[in-house]
C-alpha cells in the first residue's frame, strides 16, 4: 500500500493520491507549490529540505533521524 493511501486510511483525511514515481518528476511539481502533501524518503528529500524548498513534518520511523533531528518520529 502506498504511504499516501495508508495515511488517508489511518487518519480519515480526504485527499487525492497521485502516484509520481521519480523524484525528478516530483521536484518541479512540489517546488511550484502544486502539491500540498508529499510522502518521500529522507535521502531523496534532504537536499530540498536543507535548501528550504520544502518543509517536512515528521519521519515515519520509530526514532528521529540523525540527518534530520528536528523532525519528530513515532516516539
Amino acid at each position: 500500500m502506498w504511504r499516501g493511501e495508508l495515511f488517508k486510511m489511518m487518519t480519515g483525511v480526504d485527499m487525492v493520491h497521485i502516484p509520481i514515481a521519480a523524484w525528478r518528476r516530483r521536484r518541479p511539481i512540489c517546488s511550484a507549490g502544486r502539491l500540498q502533501v508529499l510522502f518521500d524518503t529522507l535521502p531523496a528529500a534532504i537536499g530540498n529540505l536543507r535548501a528550504g524548498k520544502i518543509r517536512a513534518l515528521a519521519v515515519t520511523s520509530k526514532q528521529r533521524s540523525a540527518s534530520a533531528a528536528q523532525l519528530a518520529g513515532d516516539e
